[in-house]
């Protein structure tokens, strides 16, 4: 059996938020934005939840199906 937040370690980039955090189980960025543009860029990484993620028993499937889903997503959005 597969936990809930199996392929979810990355948020969701194919629509990109400002002036939010925007969070996967494990990553998540902030991006800040005060009129036109990104003025400042963040990437956080939740250490704890990377171990959890660790000592998963499904984390290799789950990284690969993460992985998947983010490249997929950056084509789509012709990044």
């Amino acid at each position: 059996m597969k936990p809930e937040c199996y392929g979810r370690m990355y948020p969701p980039v194919s629509v990109t938020e400002v002036n939010r955090e925007v969070r996967g189980k494990v990553f998540g960025y902030h991006l800040v934005s005060r009129g036109l543009g990104v003025q400042d860029r963040r990437v956080d990484v939740d250490a704890s939840q990377w171990e959890t993620c660790l000592a998963c028993t499904a984390f290799d499937g789950c990284f690969a199906l993460s992985l998947g889903k983010l490249a997929l997503e950056q084509a789509v959005a012709g990044r």
